[in-house]
């Protein structure tokens, strides 16, 4: 009996020392001082969290460098652009020299031509089908259904409400240039619907903002009513024609009304304009997409070309509107830069492009000289695009150094809480060791002594 409770509280005491050194073994073989929460239930809990910042700094580290990939992008592209105008610099010096023929010229302007062309493909670049170099975005809204001015206006503002850095209205186009860009962003789609623009004539000076107001002293008095030219003239909207088809731009605004057309062949007179006409009161402002009227000059076609309508358009006719042209401002890019979510604007960068060849050209002396003040000024634009490139880049590689400190700094602090230190663990494990020996020696010692054989030997 007395055998029995010996060796059984030597080996509790063996089985206690064997789960103690196999403890001290495992943290070593961890390198860590906390294995589980109950190690240290505080201490677990700091080494988590630390884990998690670090973890999420990672990760927006990753986020940086991928905008700043973006950012050198862009200034690969700019250096590239600069380069090509230079060149059309260039170019447009040596068409005036006297001593060059009409056929110098134009062989001039084939390069010259080329290089626009070039400037215009690298300007609508993609990242990751982001575009690089962002501004005003056009899309042509289809709603499949008809659609009335003022239904598309309210659509359109309502997107303004969702919280979005982007700024949407239905599109003014204020010159050649955006009436071009329109046309590259949207390609063959321009022409599947007629759509609503943001403009309209017969404005209520006591109520601007109502699209179903009017004012006779306003008729004939066209202004675009959206966007940042709407918010002109006390918000009535910037002027940009006066009169019907006869009228006139005012302050040399921009125009593009359709041409007159004889209804039964399709077919216009050229240089005729036929818009705006005001049939039946009509006062909203619509681009005109009518297949089959044929022009006879870049830009000047029925499809493109600006209409006047009523409000509510004819149903299944040629006139019928179903959708809008919504133009968008785009805000900065918003670039994750920290752990908890936190984000900056990474400032849009743009420049200064030609996008046809009515816009500049070197054919003559004349043209050439235009064409080196233009390019004076977009070789301006390429170096301002450049600089705000390289503005952003060195936010983002500052922005990417603190968050590498700041990871570094959360997993020194993690390893503080959570690390072991060897030499310890090393000294408790070596204790437990010699412990667990001697133990293992004292249990076969009393196992030896309290055996029977050996106490009836003794006895005898």
């Amino acid at each position: 009996m007395i055998s029995d409770q010996i060796n059984s509280h030597i080996a509790r005491e063996l089985g206690t020392l064997d789960r103690e050194h196999r403890a001290h073994v495992k943290k070593l073989s961890a390198g860590k001082r906390i294995l589980a929460p109950r190690d240290d239930a505080g201490g677990y809990s700091l080494a988590v969290k630390h884990a998690s910042v670090s973890r999420r700094n990672r990760a927006a580290a990753v986020n940086l460098q991928n905008a700043h990939s973006y950012a050198q992008t862009q200034t690969g592209v700019l250096s590239t652009a600069a380069k090509a105008y230079e060149r059309m610099d260039e170019l447009a010096t040596m068409v005036l020299d006297p001593l060059k023929t009409d056929a110098d010229r134009s062989l001039h302007d084939n390069e010259f031509q080329e290089l626009r062309d070039a400037v215009v493909r690298m300007s609508l670049e993609k990242f990751n089908d982001l575009r690089l170099f962002r501004g005003k975005e056009y899309s042509l809204v289809d709603k499949g259904s008809w659609l009335n001015w003022d239904e598309a206006k309210t659509e359109v503002d309502a997107l303004n409400a969702t919280g979005s850095d982007d700024t949407h209205y239905l599109a003014t186009v204020t010159s050649a240039e955006e009436q071009f860009e329109i046309s590259l962003q949207l390609g063959s789609s321009a022409n599947a619907i007629n759509a609503w623009l943001g403009g309209r004539d017969a404005v209520d000076p006591a109520d601007p903002k109502n699209p179903s107001a009017t004012s006779p002293a306003e008729e004939g008095k066209w202004r675009w009513t959206e966007g940042p030219e709407g918010e002109e003239d006390g918000g009535l909207g910037r002027t940009f024609w006066d009169g019907a088809a006869s009228g006139k731009p005012v302050d040399d605004g921009f125009n593009n009304w359709a041409p007159r057309v004889d209804g039964s062949a399709k077919v216009r007179a050229p240089k005729t304009r036929g818009e705006p006409n005001n049939s039946g009161g009509e006062h909203f402002l619509q681009i005109s997409q009518r297949p089959g009227w044929e022009g006879t000059e870049p830009g000047d076609t029925g499809v493109g070309g600006w209409n006047d309508l009523p409000m509510v358009t004819p149903k299944n006719s040629t006139y019928g509107v179903k959708g809008y042209l919504m133009e968008t401002d785009q805000g900065g890019l918003n670039v994750n830069n920290g752990e908890a979510g936190e984000t900056f604007s990474l400032s849009n960068v743009s420049f200064l492009r030609f996008l046809d060849k009515s816009l500049l050209s070197i054919t003559s002396v004349a043209d050439a000289k235009l064409a080196i003040g233009k390019l004076k000024n977009a070789l301006e634009s390429v170096a301002d695009a450049q600089a705000q490139a390289g503005a952003n880049l060195s936010r983002l590689e500052k922005d990417i150094e603190r968050l590498s400190a700041q990871k570094n700094n959360f997993e020194t602090a993690r390893s503080r809480v959570e690390d072991l230190d060897v030499a310890i663990e090393t000294g408790r494990l070596s204790r437990k060791s010699i412990k667990l020996q001697s133990a293992s020696a004292l249990l076969a010692q009393a196992n030896q002594i309290m055996n029977p054989n050996l106490i009836q030997i003794l006895l005898e």
